[in-house]
């Protein structure tokens, strides 16, 4: 069986992790070919099971006409005495039964020899796998550049991370974003030192109305500059979200835009360790119906204010999404009718709704597959 081009895309959009594990791996390297084994094995046990399935649609209608035919061969153009009927039919109903296992039985081991190997469509996938990492490395690196990371961790912001004389470990440093933290001060991911990351807490989370005095002014010293040197290199989507942002003075927009342009490679979006102010919120919302390619929208470690959560989940529930998660996100409690409502958003999917344990502080509502 062979694969098209656009078929081995829909495969890896279809069982690609996140960006940042993604990105995190080296093309060619053991990560790729192990992500693009895995790849290979769900689809193949996807499309035996669809198979299974278009075939046991049909089990009724075959199982009664191989009871019609047993039932002529045993009586026969004669037929039988009368006397012998009773015990006969569920006789032939049961063999009837067996039969028909025994039919579907070879029929898949017949699909299985003439379905591919699992190192074919490995061979297949691994190229675009490849490009699909070197895509999201390319849009890490760009995003690491613009947050200005140097050697000393981040401490001097004069300083790039890429390239450096120690580039691999700014990679690692700026890859992982799972370690930024909301910070309220500060709009740029800057890089976390490895010694820190396993001993410093959390940093507590507060609602967007209480940072009246850290906000102050910054809409008034947002420079769109880089970006706009950037704007020529984005993707379409990225250039009009940089026009949202743009007109609605977002201060998170460098960001959402790096995001939004890595979750075209990814089909996910996941907004980690950025505080969603209204503003922001809003060129967030607007851009949403034009992201048709996302399957899934992840926000964890984000401060989320009521005003911004009435903006944005609404905007998320009008998505096809396959998961919508809110993971570790410091939610009011007067946002939680808006969160239920984009839970329960019109899916085939099971919904899963449920607050952490640690209480509004840490509200996490999951719906996957």
């Amino acid at each position: 069986m062979s694969l098209g081009k656009d078929d081995v895309a829909a495969l890896v959009a279809r069982f690609r992790p996140t960006v940042w594990n993604l990105a995190a791996e080296k093309p060619g390297g053991d990560g790729a070919v192990a992500f693009a084994r895995a790849t290979a094995i769900k689809w193949l046990k996807f499309r035996e099971e669809k198979w299974m399935q278009e075939r046991r649609a049909s089990d009724n209608v075959r199982l009664e006409e191989e009871h019609m035919r047993l039932v002529h061969v045993t009586a026969g153009s004669e037929g039988l005495n009368p006397t012998e009927w009773p015990g006969l039919l569920n006789k032939v109903k049961v063999l009837a039964e067996r039969q028909l296992k025994r039919q579907n039985a070879l029929a898949l081991q017949e699909f299985r020899q003439d379905s591919p190997q699992v190192h074919q469509v490995v061979k297949i996938l691994l190229p675009a796998v490849n490009a699909a990492i070197r895509a999201a490395r390319t849009h890490a690196a760009e995003a690491a550049a613009a947050a200005g990371v140097g050697d000393d961790g981040g401490s001097s912001m004069s300083k790039r991370a890429l390239p450096g004389n120690n580039g691999s470990l700014h990679m690692a440093s700026a890859l992982n974003l799972s370690r930024v933290m909301a910070a309220h001060r500060r709009q740029s991911f800057t890089s976390v030192a490895a010694s820190s990351c396993g001993t410093s807490r959390r940093r507590s989370s507060m609602g967007i109305g209480d940072l009246g005095p850290a906000l102050k002014g910054v809409r008034n010293r947002s420079s769109f500059g880089p970006m706009l040197a950037r704007a020529d290199a984005m993707s379409p989507l990225g250039r009009r979200l940089l026009d949202i942002c743009i007109a609605l003075n977002a201060t998170a927009a460098t960001e959402l835009i790096d995001l939004v342009e890595v979750s075209e490679v990814t089909g996910e979006l996941s907004i980690v360790g950025v505080t969603l102010a209204l503003g922001t919120a809003h060129a967030l919302a607007l851009i949403l119906p034009f992201c048709t390619h996302l399957q899934g929208l992840l926000i964890t470690r984000t401060v989320l204010s009521e005003a911004a959560a009435r903006v944005v989940l609404p905007a998320a529930a009008s998505l096809p999404l396959r998961s919508l998660t809110l993971d570790g996100t410091d939610l009011p409690h007067a946002a939680w009718d808006v969160m239920c409502g984009a839970m329960l958003r019109p899916t085939e999917l099971p919904v899963d709704c449920a607050a952490g344990a640690s209480g509004p502080a840490a509200v996490e509502a999951r719906a996957r597959e």
